[in-house]
């Protein structure tokens, strides 16, 4: 026990360290000597500094869904309308440093959180606890995109889910699943795993059920207050154009086909997952736990729409992976951050190489290419574990 205390106490101090990195970094200005990009401070300035998104005439202050349009799920619009608060008392720039710092403890939460989730999950699996380290808090993404948007929120809920179904709380997972999915959709993906490691069907139908009702309740004070607000959030998504994808490369970012190819794609995906990764029984906790980073890599995979900022709902998971080459993973990290690193600095070499600017969804583009390159090496991911999978069948 008092060597697991030690363990825990070292992961959260690392984990701490890089979480200031990742605060200093995207320190907005003029308080921050980097100040890079984050969608935190870009969607603040979209909304109270230009006044954009509002249903009513912009205000100093007003509450997501309702006064103003955000893209991002409930528990992410509770999170932005509790940060703003401060705007009511404090003038600019002020209220934005305020705003800043109460999104960034927050987020330092759900990454305490996370962590603390991951670590009992890898006890769990008999797992030494560096991989911890190695594949989720010692990264670049870690460093760049824990405090860029919310999906480390995304992150600690569907961690929290894993470890207590692991524990046989079912109805208290499908509550944590439940919460991932209202601070992100895509880990939703994960209830079809689930479903086959529940032991009856009864606890299928009510796990499904709770998930189902948790993301409901939560929605129906926007509902209620504004449906168009809240119905605008998913013509938003439905109609969001190609971002991170492979389908980059073949497609315009708006072309409607790349959202038909997409579902193509991912519908075969899970199909296949379904045949050869869902061979567990209650109980199988590696297998399973490969099963959910299956699904969750495909459906990451097959997406349209697949940031860079989504490899934090990824790297927890690969945590947990009794194997994954160390390599491979790294050259995917280092990818995956180069991405958001050269996004707004690219154009600048480009055009002393080649005479001229490259627009960032150019076929040709670095960016593009950069994306071309992390699908692919995530794809290699999928495949090396799913070989494992078919091997062990």
């Amino acid at each position: 026990m008092r060597i697991k205390e030690q363990e825990l106490r070292l992961v959260l101090i690392i984990a701490t360290v890089m979480f200031i990195l990742s605060y200093w970094i995207h320190l907005p200005a003029p308080f921050g000597p980097v100040n890079f990009y984050s969608d935190i401070t870009s969607l603040y300035h979209l909304i109270f500094t230009k006044g954009e998104r509002w249903f009513i005439k912009p205000s100093i202050y007003g509450l997501p869904y309702i006064d103003y349009f955000l893209e991002y799920p409930i528990i992410v619009g509770v999170c932005f309308a509790l940060s703003s608060i401060p705007r009511i008392l404090l003038d600019e720039p002020l209220g934005l440093l305020a705003f800043y710092h109460i999104m960034t403890l927050i987020l330092y939460i759900a990454t305490i959180i996370c962590v603390k989730e991951v670590y009992f999950i890898i006890k769990m699996a008999k797992l030494p606890f560096y991989k911890l380290l190695l594949f989720f808090i010692c990264t670049l993404s870690f460093i760049l995109y824990t405090v860029y948007n919310w999906d480390i929120i995304a992150s600690a809920f569907m961690m929290m889910s894993i470890r207590l179904l692991l524990e046989k709380k079912y109805y208290k997972s499908a509550i944590s699943l439940g919460l991932a999915v209202s601070s992100k959709l895509i880990p939703g993906v994960l209830i079809i795993p689930i479903i086959f490691y529940l032991p009856k069907m009864k606890n299928v139908i009510k796990y499904i059920i709770i998930v189902l009702a948790t993301y409901v309740l939560l929605n129906i004070p926007i509902m209620i207050f504004n449906f168009k607000g809240w119905l605008k959030f998913w013509e938003y998504h439905l109609s969001w154009y190609v971002e991170g994808s492979w389908l980059q490369i073949f497609f315009e970012y708006y072309d409607p086909t790349a959202r038909i190819v997409s579902k193509i794609v991912f519908t075969i995906l899970m199909a296949i997952m379904i045949i050869f990764a869902t061979k567990y029984r209650e109980g199988e906790v590696e297998r399973f736990l490969e099963g959910l980073f299956l699904f969750l890599a495909a459906a990451l995979f097959s997406s349209y729409v697949f940031t860079p900022q989504m490899s934090l709902l990824l790297y927890p998971l690969i945590a947990t992976l009794p194997s994954m080459p160390l390599a491979l993973f790294f050259a995917f990290d280092f990818t995956n951050a180069a991405i958001m690193m050269f996004w707004f600095t690219y154009n600048e070499w480009v055009e002393k190489i080649l005479g001229y600017k490259v627009y960032v969804f150019d076929r040709s583009s670095p960016i593009t290419i950069l994306i071309a390159i992390k699908c692919f090496i995530l794809l290699l991911m999928i495949l090396y574990n799913l070989h494992s999978k078919i091997k062990f069948k």
